[in-house]
């Protein structure tokens, strides 16, 4: 069977890069700015809070909320 196209797979042992998605970008963003609860900024972003809550764990997500932060 086939592979659809959509993204190349990377090769076995390569680096994954962690980048902040669009909807994560939106999400901080509304959290910061516009000062919303995390329900209402997921609502928003079309995210669930606990995604939020489980990207913010990670450095890249963490870094943009608190460069936004200030």
């Amino acid at each position: 069977m086939k592979r659809k196209a959509g993204r190349p797979r990377k090769p076995p042992g390569a680096p994954v890069e962690h980048t902040l998605t669009p909807r994560m970008r939106i999400a901080i963003i509304a959290l910061v700015e516009t000062g919303k609860d995390m329900d209402a900024a997921a609502a928003e972003a079309g995210l669930t809070a606990g995604a939020i809550y489980r990207a913010l764990k990670r450095a890249p997500v963490r870094e943009f909320y608190l460069s936004e932060l200030k």
